[in-house]
């Protein structure tokens, strides 16, 4: 006997924004719906009883339930299955024979809350919502049935994980880089960068760098790698410092940098008068929610205003907001004021997002968060 599956009512005419291909339903939208528990899945109907979607419910937060399919499909190995197979299809088309990328990013590739990366032989997975807790042995039953994998960690549940290295060596962008499983930041590396460190690269070359918030020196060996005469990396945790020398010695780099724990502001203070010829800023998400929003705009002027001071002219920022709630517009605001503080005239050549294994619904742009823009002084 099948499992009933709840059901829930929108208000009139809500339904449109979801018919659009916009995956949220809010807890506003909802006119009445049965008894539903964290995680489980309810088909959402019209106010004339249309059936709309299959969605799970979510219990905390202002978001009732997150669009899974819209026809009344059973969610089971298969469903899961479907999802990974078209999600790679698109990986292999993007990275051609490559086995390091962002295999399911959320919502833009169909199971909202999601987070999966690929390491070779390894998947991390990040839950975002409990219906993936709830469901889990029918996703993990999936992920197993493809090729190479041998390992799945999940840093949130660990009773889903077993016999995890705690780090496992990947080729990205053809450098040998160690990923920290266990004491990884969210999922690993940040995949989303892989294509900017490329774009820095012709920037990097022949030039003194510094690289803030290097966490375990993809920016640092990117500019090595281009041929950067020397790189010097801030970090504010000695375990990554420890891996980016790692990271450097695998290359044979171990020559061409330095790193220093503590944190930037620190730096800055310390050496006033030091110029360097391309200054590379990935700082965390200073806004993670929109009430940090004018606290977070201070801290990014703050730390670029900072950068340019030590450029030499001619030089180039490479400056990078991970905040949601920091918009591109935001974010050009931001150095604009950095540089009108430090009296530096500035020129912006490149402005990027994230790569493209972390693909945007354009109908949700509240799901795009990456800047990276690139500036000379001039």
């Amino acid at each position: 006997m099948n499992k009933h599956i709840p059901s829930a009512w929108i208000k009139e005419n809500e339904e449109k924004r979801i018919l659009r291909g916009h995956l949220w339903i809010f807890k506003n939208e909802i006119q009445k719906h049965e008894p539903v528990n964290d995680g489980d899945i309810v088909d959402i109907y019209n106010s004339e009883g249309r059936f709309i979607c299959r969605a799970f419910f979510q219990e905390d937060g202002g978001i009732f339930a997150r669009v899974l399919s819209y026809h009344q499909e059973e969610i089971n190995t298969h469903f899961f299955l479907k999802r990974l197979s078209t999600a790679l299809n698109l990986r292999n088309r993007l990275f051609d024979g490559s086995d390091v990328y962002r295999w399911i990013h959320a919502e833009s590739d169909g199971l909202p809350g999601l987070i999966i990366d690929r390491y070779q032989s390894l998947v991390t997975i990040q839950f975002q919502c409990n219906f993936y807790n709830v469901y889990s042995h029918y996703l993990l039953e999936a992920i197993k049935s493809f090729k190479g994998i041998r390992y799945i960690y999940n840093k949130q549940n660990e009773e889903l994980s077993s016999d995890i290295p705690d780090e496992i060596i990947c080729n990205l962008n053809k450098l040998n880089i160690i990923v920290p499983i266990k004491k990884a930041q969210k999922t690993g590396l940040f995949l989303d960068q892989r294509l900017n460190y490329l774009y820095s690269q012709k920037y990097t070359r022949e030039a003194k760098v510094l690289d803030c918030f290097c966490y375990v020196g993809l920016w640092t060996s990117h500019s090595i790698q281009a041929g950067a005469k020397h790189v010097v990396g801030i970090e504010s945790s000695k375990e990554a410092i420890a891996i980016a020398e790692k990271n450097l010695e695998l290359n044979k780099y171990s020559n061409c940098a330095e790193f220093y724990n503590m944190d930037v502001d620190e730096y800055f203070q310390q050496n006033p008068q030091e110029e360097f010829d391309v200054i590379i800023l990935d700082p965390p998400a200073y806004a993670k929610k929109k009430n940090d929003f004018k606290k977070a705009f201070l801290k990014y002027q703050r730390i670029n205003s900072f950068a340019l001071r030590h450029i030499k002219k001619g030089g180039f920022l490479i400056t990078c907001s991970c905040s949601h709630f920091i918009s591109p517009n935001d974010f050009r605001e931001v150095i604009k004021r950095s540089s009108r503080n430090v009296a530096k005239e500035i020129r912006l050549l490149e402005f990027h997002g994230a790569a493209p294994d972390h693909p945007e619904i354009l109908i949700m742009p509240e799901l795009s968060y990456l800047k990276c823009a690139i500036f000379q002084v001039f």
